[in-house]
Order: structure tokens, then sequence, then C-alpha cells
């Protein structure tokens, strides 16, 4: 391929043909931030390239005019695939993020949301061509990310240059965590994790299958953040109602990466694990100096001798701490708190418990009849609860949604396995001369623990099972639906877990457990794999094999599949499923 550069062009208002990013040399606009274009003739544009926004035309030298990324990723000397990653081709996807027509009918203009306050001159020309994006400019609607490149960049250089001063004015501006981590965590910009943004994008957007320079599986790392992290309706949080110091979602760019995702230190590049996520801390986030004292359980510091307050006070606190092979002991644990003193920010915290927990009422109940507390301290402390949130569903239903939460009874099912003497199932092994023993599961007991507070109240969402097409066999679609009905109900996953008394090394149900265990649920830690159980993953590590392993009981084992929902009393009207498989087939 003849390949030539037409120099760097610098003309008012030139725009790339791929990724339609325009300079304006009219605003002010960070040197950081200005684009360098180049022209390339169309025949040197390399084909059958996803994101490619720009027409090719092997016959054709007209001239066409590219960024620098954009001219990294459409033309190159040779084959070269590292031009085909993200560094170079994020101009590209948030291009095709913001004029996705999907996106645009769905999301409308929360997509123009997405893009940082400093990027947006790039590309406010060509998105105002769009209906949806009519009413939008370089500050409105509000962005959820920030880009903070610059502050990192002024940060490092100001402990780089040795000087004092510049120290010092550098630590009073920065050294604050307002970056805000999609699992909920604040971290400093000197300490910042990172992760790529497509992805992340994605598990947001998940009404729209977008293109992604990366694989669509990384995603599986951002599935388990805050779904509050964006698109919330009230304001991000800020240290001391201080407006410079708002925690917020940032964005910066990464030498040989591109711009990505800060997250904190512990979540860097993302995370599998499921998390407990609490509500929001509603309308401010001041810690009081104590902890709530309204509770089941209270922590007090062993304190010997209290702080003397006098003018010349030279003696301090002194607590007990007591250290042993056990760890570091420092506060005792009881069951009622110090009502001696009062506290602002604990009456407030204290008040939405009682508007909106009714252990925390029978609590108060419980220290009335028990004499702890006073009627009129109990009457008093419930009539401030009603003056300051009178209608509590609705006053904290946008912070309580994102948040997470463990079910009652997979709490008590979990622990009940856990405390579990006889983890093991029993195997028939060689079916013709009925060997049976023992071996442990290599498939999780429940799945889905961790649900979702959300305002359709759909809860977590599914695992993703991809389509089965690679196959030889005609019957693949059979294996599909099992594998989401298995996959997709926690109740029959429960059933065959637990009412199947004895597994059987030539029927279907350990097969397909350990298929489903291996290939869509690898982030549930389980029990340690045995290597008795005969289920294993290499005789299962394709659809044609599992098919195989589940067939060998014949060609109804799908019929067989769902009469187990028979066996559950409570399920009966999971039968409407299976005739309704049953016409689609």
């Amino acid at each position: 391929m003849n390949m030539f550069i037409i120099g760097i062009i610098r003309i008012n208002c030139q725009k790339c043909a791929n990724c339609k990013r325009i300079d304006h040399d009219n605003l002010d606009v960070n040197a950081a931030y200005r684009l360098d274009y180049f022209q390339h003739p169309r025949s040197d544009i390399r084909q059958y390239l996803n994101l490619r926004f720009v027409t090719a035309n092997r016959t054709s030298d007209d001239l066409v005019t590219l960024c620098t990324e954009c001219s990294q990723f459409l033309v190159t000397v040779k084959e070269d695939k590292k031009a085909q990653t993200y560094k170079y081709m994020w101009p590209s996807f948030f291009y095709a993020l913001l004029v996705n027509d999907e996106g645009m009918k769905i999301y409308g203009s929360k997509l123009w949301s997405l893009i940082p306050v400093v990027w947006r001159h790039w590309w406010i020309d060509e998105v105002k061509k769009h209906h949806c994006y009519r009413n939008v400019s370089l500050h409105s609607p509000a962005a959820y990310f920030n880009d903070i490149s610059l502050d990192i960049l002024e940060f490092k250089s100001d402990i780089d240059s040795l000087l004092l001063g510049r120290l010092m004015d550098g630590t009073n501006k920065h050294i604050i965590p307002t970056v805000l981590c999609p699992w909920g965590c604040t971290e400093f910009i000197h300490n910042v994790g990172h992760m790529h943004l497509d992805y992340v994008l994605q598990r947001f957007l998940r009404k729209v299958l977008l293109v992604m320079p990366n694989n669509h599986t990384q995603c599986i790392f951002a599935n388990t953040c805050r779904e509050d992290y964006i698109f919330r309706k009230s304001k991000y949080e800020c240290w001391l109602f201080n407006k410079d110091w708002t925690v917020r979602p940032s964005i910066a760019f990464v030498n040989k990466i591109g711009p990505v995702l800060l997250t904190c230190r512990n979540h860097n590049g993302g995370t599998d694990k499921h998390y407990i996520h609490p509500p929001r801390q509603p309308y401010h986030i001041l810690p009081s100096a104590k902890g709530d004292q309204l509770c089941h359980v209270c922590i007090k510091p062993r304190t010997i001798k209290p702080m003397k307050a006098s003018k010349y006070c030279t003696k301090f606190q002194m607590s007990e701490q007591r250290g042993s092979f056990q760890g570091v002991d420092t506060c005792s644990v009881t069951n009622f708190g110090d009502f001696s003193f009062t506290s602002v920010l604990l009456d407030e915290s204290e008040s939405r418990s009682i508007a909106l927990r009714p252990d925390i009422n029978a609590l108060l109940m419980k220290f009335q009849k028990e004499n702890q507390l006073s009627i009129g301290a109990v009457n008093a402390m419930r009539q401030r609860a009603r003056l300051l949130h009178p209608d509590p569903n609705t006053e904290f239903k946008e912070y309580m949604s994102g948040s997470t939460y463990v079910p009652f009874n997979d709490a008590m099912l979990t622990q009940s396995y856990l405390t579990d003497q006889t983890p093991a199932i029993s195997i028939v092994y060689k079916n013709n001369n009925q060997f049976v023993y023992q071996c442990s599961r290599n498939w999780p007991r429940t799945i889905y623990v961790c649900q979702k507070m959300d305002s359709g109240r759909y809860g977590v969402p599914f695992v993703s099972i991809p389509g089965f097409t690679k196959s030889k066999r005609d019957d693949i679609h059979h294996l599909w639906i099992l594998c989401h009905m298995l996959c997709c109900c926690k109740e029959i996953w429960h059933i065959i877990d637990n009412e199947t008394s004895i597994f059987y090394e030539s029927k279907w149900e350990g097969w397909l457990m350990s298929y489903c265990a291996n290939n869509y649920f690898k982030n549930l830690k389980f029990a340690t794999r045995d290597n008795k159980n005969p289920f294993k993953q290499q005789y299962v590590s394709s659809h044609d094999k599992i098919a195989l392993k589940i067939n060998q009981e014949g060609d109804d084992v799908f019929y067989k599949y769902l009469s187990v929902l028979n066996k559950s009393t409570h399920l009966m009207n999971l039968m409407m499923l299976k005739l309704m498989i049953k016409k689609s087939l």
C-alpha cells in the first residue's frame, strides 16, 4: 500500500472525516485539547473495519482529512493490528455512541451528558444536526464525567518541582478525595486506578448494543458497580459543602491507552465480585462525631481518663488498648447507646432510621418497656422523625435506588450451606456396576444472592448467554433454552441442586449444572474442585460436547428436564412455561 501524508493542517474549524471532531480556533480551549489533522488519499483507508465512518475507495486519490487517532486507526503501512486498539479508536467510539439510532431514540440527550465539558466543542456542531440534541450546549445538560487530566499533570509537576511553595499550593488544591469510583469509593487523584470507558458505558446503556473497541466479554468487570454511578437525578455530593470538592465520576488520559475511567486503587481494572452497596447518604456526607446510638449494637471506646477542658490544658484523653494474638482491641460492643449528649447530625440519622426501619421502632418500644428510655423521650424522637420526614418512602426512594441487599431466604440458605457438615453429593459412576461415591460439587448451590433496589423492581440483571451458532447438531437450540431456564431462574437451580439426591454420571443434571457454572457463573466462589467429581469442564468445553452429554438418555431429555418443575409445589405456575416452550418448538 502506498501511503503518504500531506502535512499537518491547521485551518479554522477543520473537521475529521471519520470521528467528526472539529477544532474551533476561535474558542478558549486548552492547548492540550487541540487537534492536529492529516490528509490521506482515500485509496489508503482500510476497509472492513468497525467504527469507520469515512468511505474507502481503492481507486480514488481524493484527499481525506483525518485527526491523529483516526489516521493511526484507518491508515497504516501494514496490516498492523496494534492500530485497531482503544488508543486510536476511542474518538470513533464516542461519535458512534452519540449518533447511535437506538441510543438517540431511547436515551435522547442523556447521551450528551456522557461527554465531558472539555470535549464537547469537538462534536457540538455535528450533534446539533440530530433532533434529540437540538437544545444541548457546551454546558447543558450537565456532564456526568469530569476530565481531570490537567489536574493530575499539574499536581505531578508541583511534586516534581521540589519547591516548597508549589508543594503547599498543590497539596491544598488536590489532596482531597474527589474521584468517585464506580463501586462507591472515593480516591485521591494521585492514587487512582482505571478501566476502559467502553465497557463501563455498555454496562449502563443496556438497551443498546454498542460497537466497542474492546471485547464485550470485558463487561463482566463493570457489571457489579453501583447503579446510581451515573444517570442520577440529584447532584453529586461534595466535601464540607464546597462545590470545588465535589466527588464525581472522573476521566483522564493515560499514556499509551487513551481516555479511561478512573477508579479507586482497589478496583483498578474493575472487578467481577458482587458487593453490598448501601443506600446513599441523603442531603450531605457530613459524619457525626459519634456513631449511631439508637441501634441494636453500639461501639464504645474504652476511655480510662476523659479529657480535662481548660485554657492551658496539656492532658489528653486516655483510652485503653489491648493487644493479643487475636489482634488489637480498643473498644467494647454493647446493646445500649449513650443518649446523654445532643448532636444535630446524629438526630438526622436517628430520625431517618425511625421513619424507615420497623426494627428500630421495635427497639424504641423495647427501651421504653425496660425503662431505659422514658415515654416522653420515645414520643419526642418519633414526633421528630415524622416532622422531618412526613413521606419517607417517596423522599428516600432515589437514595435507595441502586443499593443492593441479600434477601432473607438467601441469607438463611447461604448460612445453612456454610455450616453444613456434609456438603458432598452422591454420584453413581459407571451405571452398569452401580459404583456410588461422594464428592464435592463443582457448582454454586445458589445463584443471584445479591439483589438490587431499582425503580422498576427488576432486580439484579440475568447473566448473558450468547447464541449457540457454531454447532453440527440440529437440536442445539434445545440446549440454549435449557441454559437460559437454569441460569435465569434461581428456583429451578435450587430444585435441581437440592431435590436431586443422587447425580448419575450418565444423566444430564450434573453435566448441565457444571457447564453453566463454569461458563456463566465464573465470578461465584464455591467449594474447591474435587478431582473425584466426574463432571469436569474438559468434557463439556463446547456446545456439541455438552449436547452429547445431555442427550445420553435419549431425545426426550428436554421434556424430562421440564418435568423437574413438578417436584416443587410452590412453583406450579412455572408449568405454564413448559407449555409455552412446547408450542414454540
